[in-house]
């Protein structure tokens, strides 16, 4: 089974662009997969939920939902990599 990890800019398209990436990305892929997502997404859709107001606020709420609704897999952060996109990048380094 392989693994899709979906980042945070990705995840707040579905409120941005009106779409239904769970199920798009159920179109486009024919193999066994499982979908997450690294700690340091996580951490930052609280931030943002926290610190930010109305639309990204409810966009970022919004994916928190979703995430848990369709049981996204939550990876750990590899490393101390204080970037989401480099924790990302170690995580993909040692996932392949």
């Amino acid at each position: 089974m392989k693994k899709i990890i979906i980042d945070t800019n990705a995840l707040m398209a579905i409120s941005d662009f009106k779409i239904d990436l769970f199920s798009e990305i159920k179109k486009c892929c024919d193999i066994g997969y499982k979908l997450c997502i690294v700690e340091g997404t996580v951490k930052e859709l609280e931030k943002i939920q926290k610190e930010q107001r109305g639309k990204e606020k409810q966009a970022a709420r919004l994916v928190l939902s979703l995430l848990k609704h369709q049981n996204v897999e939550v990876l750990e952060g590899k490393g101390t990599e204080q970037y989401v996109d480099d924790q990302l990048v170690t995580t993909l380094n040692k996932e392949i």
